[in-house]
Parts: structure tokens; C-alpha cells; sequence
């Protein structure tokens, strides 16, 4: 749980009419960290789950998720029972507070015990859509015996409506959190050091973009950002995932050997890269699976998509998960390993056993990079050089010749 209130102690200072709010320190419910409590559903659907929006006063990991669907009661809602609520019935508090996070600007609303008299009155706030707010209900002083959310209390829905839930609190101050959490951002993606002329670039600073691209040729600009600023770096932000494309005019790529693309999401989930071709419209996707919190980098054989590839005019990803992902130095390049054997400088010589980098006949110190200019290894003068490497492109120097090899 974050963001606790720091204001319940200059609050309760003051000595209010009705002389019956006691000091007592917020109470923690539920901020979903610990698993589930045994929230149960009344004439929906809940569950708990990651929270894919860490932004604003929210930050944490886990949510409460409950949907009303639009022929479900507008009573439907998620409930933590008296019988798992701890301390049950719970008195001396004025407030409930909870952090929701809405798909549209209905009301929700709150009942905390089994009587119909204590269906509490609406909460005194613009309800935003797709932020974090903390909403507060006034309780009254009323004994807290369950905690039942209702997602939307509209009379008929077109559409359904949603919200997450988290760090629901009991206090004795009314204002709401409004503290900035820190969003999760990624780290500023490498610099690729692939040779201009054997690439296509579709989005990569590094190099110059194709002409006539759309970053979002169905729009929804709410979604897609690409101008979104890591340090000095631009990349293209998707927010909220499900599916987006990429648009560009028909591009032949029958004398490209990959795909490069890095993604970058706080979500460990696994979204799909599409090919569309412009002639007959075939679609042929491939996996990426993504470790949370780092650049992932893929490098795939363009063979991985079995489909004419001359007239290439969409790239897509879907399966998003209403995840936010970050997409970096992206673009097509061509197979650079010509020979197993290569000579360079008539004395230099680069070659590939068994996936083994293997340099002889150098003089000098020999420095071993990968695609983004990270050292992987460095010789000592004379050495003659055989790593083991994983699968990928290699940049080999040594003084001021240079050797490119891809492992396969």
C-alpha cells in the first residue's frame, strides 16, 4: 500500500461539534498485496490482478477488478463479507477511502453493512475516466461490518462499465490523496549500430524513418504517443494495449533478412508483431514475450513469416492486455555473415564454430560488441579470441578495423 494520508493528525487536532471522531490512525482494509481476502462477487465479475496503470497517486502492484455488464443489476459490485473482514464490525471511523480507477464518469457506490438503511450517499466528486482518484465515502460514524463496491449505479448501461480498486482505507480525514506516485518509466534504449545502408527503418532515431508512415493509422490518439522522451531519445509509447498499427507506403523487403524491434513494458505478458501484406491482405504474426522492467530485443528471420513480402504495407501489435509498452529501434536489416571464414586487414581473421566467435591473427587488443555498442568481451594484445556467444549480431574491432558477424 502507498500513499497513506498524512494529514489525519493536524485533522484531528481540531475538536469537531459532534465530539465523537476519536484519534485513531488509519485503518488498512485492503491494498491487494497479500492475495485475495475473500472478496466475493454480487451479480458480476471480479477478481484481483496486476495493476497495469501505475501512474498518479497509484504506483502499487495489485488491484481489485469488478465489472457490471450491461444486463447485470446496478446493484452488481464486489463485497468483502463481515466474515472475512478483520475486526468486524469496525466503529469510531467518519471516512472510507478508496483508489479507483474508472472506464467511464458514472457513480459507484458503497454500502458497509447488510441493512439497506446504510447504503451511504453518493461521494463528492467528478468522477475522471481512465485516472486514479481517491474516492471518498462518508460513513457517518456508522458501524463498518462489510465493504461492498458497486461498479456503477446508472439505471441501464450501453456499454460496461468497470474499475479497479485499491489501498482502501478508514480514516477520520476527509481529503482525498492527491500525492504523485512515481510512474514506472523505462531506462533509455541503446543505440544500434547496424550500417545504415541495410536498413529499413520504420521508428529508430538512430536512423532516418521511412517517408509517409502513420504511428496510427486507426485513431486513437489517446493511445499513441510517438514523441514520448527518454532523456534525450524519442520512442513510441502504445498506452493501454489491445491492438495498434503501424501504416507506411507498400515496402518490399525480399532483400531483408530480419526484423529488429526492443520493448519495454512493466508487465511480464507476451504481445504479437504482425506483417500485413497490401496485395492480398495476408497477416502473419510472431510472439514476443517480455520480461517486465527491461529492454527486450528481438531479432527475427523474416522467414518466421511465411507470406509474400514485397509489398509490406502494415505492421501490428495485439494482445496487448490493456498493457502500456514502450517500442524502440525498429526496423528491418540485412543478414551481414557472408562467410564463415572472413579476412579483414590481410591479417584479421573472423569466423563462427559451433556458435563459438573465433578471432586469430591480430597483433592488437580485439573488443567484442553487440548490436547496441555494449562491450561483451575485451582481449588482451596476441590473444587469439573464441567466446561462446548467444544468437544475435556482433561488432568486432580491432584498431580501426571493424568485422560484423551474426551468430545464428
Amino acid at each position: 500500500m502507498k500513499n497513506f494520508i498524512t494529514k489525519t493528525s493536524l485533522f484531528l487536532a481540531a475538536i469537531v461539534s459532534s465530539g465523537n471522531i476519536s484519534a485513531q490512525s488509519d485503518l488498512l482494509i485492503d491494498d491487494f498485496e497479500g492475495g485475495d481476502k475473500g472478496w466475493i462477487t454480487i451479480s458480476c465479475y471480479n477478481d484481483i490482478r496486476a495493476n497495469k496503470y501505475m501512474e498518479g497517486i497509484n504506483t502499487s502492484n495489485h488491484v481489485l477488478f469488478t465489472k457490471r455488464g450491461t444486463t447485470d443489476d446496478n446493484w452488481s459490485g464486489a463485497m468483502l463479507p463481515d466474515s472475512n473482514l478483520a475486526g468486524s464490525p469496525i466503529t469510531g471511523y467518519r471516512y472510507l477511502h478508496a483508489k479507483m480507477y474508472r472506464n467511464n464518469t458514472n457513480m459507484p457506490n458503497l454500502k458497509i453493512s447488510g441493512s439497506g438503511s446504510d447504503l451511504l450517499p453518493m461521494p463528492e466528486i467528478t468522477i475522471v475516466a481512465n485516472q486514479w482518484q481517491d474516492v471518498v465515502f462518508d460513513v457517518g460514524m456508522l458501524s463498518v461490518e462489510n465493504v461492498f463496491f458497486m461498479v456503477d449505479r446508472s439505471e441501464l448501461l450501453a456499454t460496461e462499465a468497470w474499475m479497479l480498486v485499491d489501498d482502501i482505507i478508514l480514516s477520520n480525514d476527509p481529503e482525498p490523496r492527491t500525492e504523485e506516485g512515481s510512474p514506472v518509466v523505462p531506462a533509455k534504449p541503446g543505440t544500434p549500430i547496424h550500417d545504415p545502408s541495410e536498413v529499413q527503418s520504420i521508428y529508430c532515431s538512430a536512423y532516418t524513418n521511412m517517408t509517409g508512415i502513420n504511428y496510427n493509422p486507426w485513431g486513437v490518439p489517446a493511445k499513441v504517443n510517438p514523441n514520448f522522451v527518454i532523456e534525450d531519445t524519442e520512442v513510441l509509447q502504445y498506452k493501454n494495449l489491445d491492438y495498434q498499427g503501424t501504416e507506411f507506403p507498400d515496402l518490399d523487403v525480399t532483400d531483408m533478412s530480419y526484423l529488429h524491434v526492443e520493448v519495454w513494458s512493466s508487465m511480464a505478458f507476451t504481445p504479437n508483431i504482425s506483417l500485413i501484406d497490401h496485395v492480398s491482405y495476408i497477416e502473419k504474426s510472431y510472439p514476443l514475450p517480455l520480461t517486465a522492467n527491461q529492454w527486450n530485443l528481438f531479432d527475427i528471420p523474416l522467414t518466421a513469416f511465411e507470406m509474400p513480402q514485397n509489398a509490406i504495407w502494415q505492421l501490428k501489435f495485439d494482445n496487448g492486455d490493456e498493457n502500456t509498452i514502450y517500442i524502440a529501434n525498429w526496423y528491418f536489416y540485412k543478414d551481414m555473415l557472408t562467410d564463415v571464414n572472413i579476412k579483414y586487414a590481410d591479417k584479421l581473421v573472423v569466423f563462427v564454430v559451433n556458435g563459438k566467435l573465433c578471432v586469430s591473427g591480430s597483433g592488437e587488443e580485439v573488443t567484442v560488441y553487440n548490436a547496441l555498442g555494449k562491450i561483451i568481451y575485451k582481449s588482451v594484445p596476441a590473444e587469439n579470441l573464441s567466446v561462446e556467444l548467444a544468437k544475435g549480431l556482433y561488432i568486432i574491432k580491432e584498431g580501426t578495423t571493424t568485422a560484423k558477424v551474426l551468430i545464428k
